[in-house]
Parts: C-alpha cells; structure tokens; sequence
C-alpha cells in the first residue's frame, strides 16, 4: 500500500509531524524539569527560548492534542474498515484525543490566552530572523523553513496587534476589537507553535549521529515543506515565496517520500513501543484475531469463504 502517493502523503506527514512533537515535547520537559530542578536549590532558572515556560507548556499540550486527533483520524481511515474495528482501538484512541481538548485545561481558551499577551507584547519577543531574499532560496534550504516560520510569526503579530489597535481608536471596546480579530488570533498561535515545533525538531536532528540523522533529515524536511504548503497563500500575499516554489512543492515531497520510505520501519521501530502494549492485530497483521475477538464478543455475522491465504472478511 505505501507505494501508493495518497497513502505515502498522509501517512508520511502523519509520522514526520509525531516525530517533530515528540521532539518538542521531550524539549519542553526538559526545560520543566531544569526549572524544577533550579527552584528546588533557590536558584534563578536558567534562560530557555521556550520561556515563559508556564506558556509554552499549555500551548504544547493544545498543539500536541490538536495534531493527535487529526492524525489519528487519518490513519483510520487510512486503514479502511479495520479502522473502525473496535479492537484495533484507532477509535479509542481518537475519542481520548477528543476529550483531551477539554482536559486539563481547554485547549482552544488556553490558545487564545497566550495569543492575547503575545499580541500584547506580554513576556513575548517576536522572532527576528529575516529573510534577504527568500523567493531565490531552494525549498530544501533549513535556512529558508526557519525564515519563513520566523517571518510569518512576526509579520503576523503585527498585523494583529495594529488592527487592534486601530479598532480601540475607532471607538470599538477592547471586547469587541479582540472578538473581531479572534479567527487571526487562532491562526496565529498556531502559527508560533509550528515555529517552535519546528526549531525543536532541527535542534534535535544536529545532537544525533550521522546515521541517525540521514534518516530524519528527509522527515523533518517534509513536515518543513508541509507547513509551508499550509501557508502557501499568505506566503505568496506577503512575498515571501516565488509562484515557481509553490507550485514545485507537490514534486519536492514525492521526492521526500522515495527517502522516507526505505527508513519506515527504523524510524517506526525508534519510539520503542513494545507490541504487548499495542495489542492490536492490526498491528501484527493478524486480521484473523479481528474475527476470533468479535466471536468472543458475541458480535453478530457471517464469514464469507475466500481462497486460502486471503483476509477473512465479516458482514453483520
């Protein structure tokens, strides 16, 4: 099936954007735990370019969720009816991603909390990173994937912040000017997080032997060129990207895939998930544990006869 682009194209960004998260993530603990470690000895906590740290951790916890129940959307329908058979648990794990928006904090208010100050200039310094020329620079260039992030970042804090502006000098309510821009607001924040998701995931790449590199430098390029492709019109509105190199992006990540594909199993094998803890035959290819576990069930059905070898199929 992976020779398949439409299968490679979401199942490849699906793993390029659990690899940048989880590198993320290991960061922001990191960072915690040298706070910790600093107040517990009555010491000054060491500068982090992810401070605040109390704002950086909400928004990796709303950032983390948001792509968990995308991704995990994707991957079951990806896996077509055995996506949906209760004992693979792709649903399971869909619906703990849902409720997770709520716990610990809702996901959407918190986002919204951070992006205020930030646009407030509140504990925030816009990154300052700024591209020469960027429609010249080759989609490959981690120069141009950090620029743009950096830029974009900046440009729209700005933007936010003077339209803000301009509506309380018009006579509009704080209330209501923070209301009128709240959809940027949103775009915004998350805009800042794929910028720190991104910085976290090239820091983590140069600490790696050459090996282990080679095989994560194609991935971490194709979630750079997908953030991109995300952003391509508000790139192009503010020319920060040439036409040429948007439209040679589809071409950029089917290259990416031909890398990726030879390292899957490595790179899949290096989160270190035992397969006791999965526990899902889909995993194992084990289709046949599908049918055994409905019939412990006592799921209603019938077996269709196939030619031998060929995955048992179950009609209710």
């Amino acid at each position: 099936m992976l020779r398949h682009r439409s299968q490679q194209r979401a199942l490849y960004s699906a793993l390029a954007t659990t690899y940048a998260l989880t590198c993320h993530a290991d960061r922001a603990k990191q960072a915690r735990v040298a706070a910790m470690i600093s107040n517990s000895e009555g010491k000054p906590p060491h500068p982090s370019t992810l401070d605040p740290l109390y704002r950086t951790l909400s928004l990796t916890k709303a950032i983390t969720v948001w792509a968990a129940e995308r991704l995990i959307a994707e991957c079951r329908q990806r896996c077509g009816a055995r996506g949906v058979f209760a004992v693979n648990r792709l649903l399971e794990y869909e619906g703990l991603a849902i409720v997770s928006n709520a716990a610990g904090g809702d996901n959407l208010l918190m986002a919204l909390d951070a992006a205020k100050a930030m646009i407030g200039g509140i504990a925030y310094r816009a990154p300052q990173t700024e591209l020469a020329e960027p429609k010249d620079m080759d989609l490959l260039d981690e120069q141009l994937w950090l620029g743009l992030a950096h830029s974009r970042e900046r440009i729209m804090q700005a933007e936010l912040a003077a339209r803000i502006r301009r509506a309380t000098d018009w006579d509009a309510t704080p209330t209501e000017a923070w209301n009128d821009n709240i959809h940027g607001a949103r775009d915004f924040v998350s805009v800042h997080g794929a910028r720190l998701v991104l910085e976290s995931m090239l820091a983590a790449v140069r600490r790696l032997p050459e090996e282990a590199a080679g095989a994560l430098r194609p991935l971490c390029a194709f979630f750079a060129i997908e953030e991109i492709e995300r952003g391509a019109a508000w790139l192009l509105c503010h020319e920060l990207l040439a036409p040429e190199q948007v439209m040679a992006v589809p071409e950029q990540l089917n290259a990416l895939c031909d890398q990726i594909t030879p390292h899957v199993e490595v790179l899949l094998e290096a989160f270190g998930i035992p397969e006791d803890v999965l526990g899902v035959p889909i995993s194992a290819g084990d289709h046949s544990m599908i049918v055994a576990a409905d019939d412990a069930a006592g799921v209603p059905g019938q077996h269709i006869e196939q030619e031998p070898g060929a995955v048992a199929v179950r009609i209710p």
